[in-house]
This record gives structure tokens, C-alpha cells and sequence, in this order.
């Protein structure tokens, strides 16, 4: 394999700090947009990187080829494998395994590098954690290529375990409507769907979208966070607006890529259905988050549903290609798309004496609590 031009020759391992990831900033890397998601680009990972504490436990890691060009880079993030191991770790690839500092989540995660450096990067990053018999495990989530990784697994002799995670988009095209859009779906879903359409038009008025200025979005940046809290404020995981490093995240996002991010209602009348926060990249919407005004004046009105469906027909309007409600399952994402598609989450293990060791105890663990949860 020729280093220069397919392999990543070394890599550089220095402590998380603003300072540390000042060179990553403006790294040429970032030119290379192509298709990529709105998680993969210079946006979003400088929003997470000021948002994160000034000395998160992550490790940032540096990428080089033969000739000392920066080819790529990531974040690792650090933690205990389980109390009672207080030597024992895991790694975290552009996470930190706390939950508050994660919560804005990433998908289409990666490494970020030069594609034809990728599998070097990977290859690297492995060798270099793996070397160290207390590194016992990685967690790479929701990759939307886990090629490079498993390649090397299996080649190093690597135990690893995988989860496919379902993710949903439409394809549009510019003549879509409301109308066109609901009669595109399944005869049950169509039959609801035009029922609650009317019910919406005859008790509130024609739906209609407004998009938020965003040199003005705070006012419905509060208004999105109240509707959410409302929704998810009690659940097991919260809202992440009440998360401040969540909301640092988003606003830096909004105060300094205004263009790549939206915040869009979705009204009947003078009633508001809903709020989205949506990111907008080469002809792509990928959906992020909603509040939903439950309190509509029928049962029979499904404001979520008929809130992405009014999206997709004014972007599609706009010339956008793709309407992407990124991964996880929802019934309203499996009635309205039109195409699935899968992330994969891995867990690649050391082969040290160690590492193997507690994969199996961890193997043992996970057939008992299965067969006990079938009883």
C-alpha cells in the first residue's frame, strides 16, 4: 500500500482544549463537501466543539500521511469501563459518554479525513488505542459506513458486535403537494391523512408555512423549546432544551451559520401546528426536531403527520431533492417516507488477554438476560 497516497502513516494523540482543536478549524480537509451530511460538515462539529466544557475528557486525534500532510482527524471521547474495573476504559468515537454533553447526538458519524486516507485513519486509530491492553472497547455509533472498521476487525482478529438502526427519508420532486404527497401513501394512511387535512381546513384554515427569519429566531427558538419541553420534558431522557450545552450548540449554530440552519412554522389559519428546526444542505432537509401543538380543536387532526407533509411540499417547491428524518424508528417516519436506508452502530474490542476476557463475561451476561427476559 503506497503511505502517500491511500495510508495514513501516523497519527497524533493531544489532550481536548479550544486551543488544541484551533488547526482542525480551518483544516483544507473541510473543502471537500461533496454530499455529505450536515453531521459530517465544519458546521456542525465547531457548534459541538465550543459548546463542549474547556477541558472535556476527549482525546483530539490528528491524522498524517507520509509527507506530513494533515489528512484527517476526530474526537475520542474517555471513560471507565464499570466502577469495579477502575483501570479498565472505553473509547467513544465524536462522543463523550455523558449523556448532557452528547445529548445533540451525531449521525453519519466518521472520521473526518481525505477519503482516500479513510480506512488508513481507521486502521491507525484502532492500532494506536488497541496497543494498550486497558483501552478494552470502541464505540463508534451510528456510522452510515462501517466498512473500514469492520475490514479491520475481522483482519486484527477483533471481537465486535453491530446494531442497525433504521433511518427514513423521501425523495422529492418539484411538483409535490399536500395533496399529491398524501396520495402517495398507503390506502389506510391516505383515508387519515385527507380527513384530517379537511377537518384542519373547514375548523382553522388552509395550511400554510412561515419560515423564521433567522437574524430574528430567538423569539421561535423559545417558543420550539417550550412546545418540545411539553412533549419530552418528563420522558427518561428530557428535553434537550434543558440541556444548556444542547441550547449553546444550537444558538451557535444559529449566530454563525444562520444559512445552513431553519427554524419553520407550520400554521392552519392563525393556529400553530408546529415548529421544526431543520438543516438544509445540497438540496437536502434533514429534520432534527419539532414541537407540536397538541392542542388542536379535533381528534382527529394529526398535526405531526400534516406538519411534515406541508415541509415537503415547500421545499420541494424550493428545488430541494431529499427530505431526511435521519435514523430511528417513528410510525409517522415509516407512513410518510419512501425510501429506508440504515446506520450501524459497532462495539470493536481489544484482543488482549484482558479485552477477550471481559467480552466474554460480557457475552455470558447478554444470552442470560435474554433467555431470563423469556421467561
Amino acid at each position: 500500500m503506497n503511505n502517500n497516497n491511500k495510508a495514513a502513516s501516523y497519527l497524533h494523540v493531544c489532550d481536548f482544549s479550544k486551543s488544541s482543536i484551533a488547526s482542525i478549524e480551518t483544516a483544507s480537509i473541510w473543502a471537500q463537501s461533496g454530499k455529505i451530511s450536515f453531521f459530517q460538515s465544519q458546521h456542525w462539529f465547531e457548534a459541538w466543539v465550543n459548546s463542549l466544557p474547556e477541558h472535556a475528557n476527549v482525546d483530539v486525534i490528528t491524522f498524517y500521511s507520509g509527507n506530513d500532510e494533515l489528512v484527517g482527524f476526530t474526537l475520542l471521547g474517555k471513560a471507565r469501563l464499570n466502577r469495579f474495573l477502575p483501570c479498565a476504559k472505553q473509547l467513544f468515537l465524536n462522543q463523550t459518554n455523558s449523556f448532557t454533553l452528547d445529548q445533540v447526538w451525531v449521525e453519519f458519524n466518521k472520521i473526518h479525513a481525505i477519503k482516500r486516507f479513510e480506512d488508513g485513519c481507521s486502521e491507525q486509530l484502532l492500532k494506536r488505542y488497541f496497543n494498550s491492553w486497558f483501552n478494552v472497547r470502541i464505540h463508534l455509533s451510528m456510522l452510515l459506513n462501517s466498512t473500514s472498521f469492520l475490514n479491520i476487525a475481522r483482519v486484527q482478529g477483533y471481537n465486535f458486535s453491530s446494531q442497525k438502526i433504521a433511518g427514513y427519508r423521501r425523495n422529492l420532486v418539484s411538483n409535490d403537494t399536500i395533496e399529491t404527497i398524501i396520495k402517495s401513501l398507503s390506502k389506510n394512511s391516505r383515508h387519515q391523512l385527507t380527513r384530517s387535512l379537511k377537518k384542519l381546513n373547514s375548523l382553522c384554515g388552509e395550511i400554510k408555512v412561515e419560515p423564521i427569519n433567522n437574524r430574528n429566531y430567538t423569539g421561535a427558538f423559545n417558543e420550539l423549546a417550550s412546545l418540545h419541553k411539553q412533549r419530552w420534558g418528563n420522558t427518561e431522557h428530557g428535553s434537550g432544551f434543558d440541556n444548556p450545552y444542547f441550547v449553546a450548540h444550537h444558538k451557535y449554530l444559529f449566530d454563525n451559520h444562520p444559512e445552513r440552519v431553519e427554524l419553520i412554522a407550520v400554521k392552519a389559519g392563525e393556529l400553530l401546528l408546529g415548529i421544526c428546526y431543520n438543516f438544509l444542505s445540497n438540496k437536502k432537509v434533514e429534520f432534527y426536531c419539532s414541537g407540536v401543538n397538541e392542542n388542536v380543536p379535533d381528534k382527529h387532526i394529526k398535526s405531526g403527520y400534516l406538519i411534515h407533509v406541508a415541509l415537503m411540499a415547500h421545499y420541494a417547491s424550493l428545488g430541494y431533492q431529499v427530505y431526511d428524518f435521519l435514523g430511528g424508528e417513528a410510525q409517522y417516519k415509516r407512513t410518510i417516507a419512501n425510501e429506508k436506508y440504515h446506520f450501524e452502530s459497532l462495539t470493536i474490542w481489544n484482543n488482549s488477554t484482558f479485552a477477550k476476557t471481559l467480552w466474554f463475561v460480557n457475552k455470558v451476561k447478554t444470552y442470560l438476560n435474554r433467555f431470563v427476559s423469556k421467561l
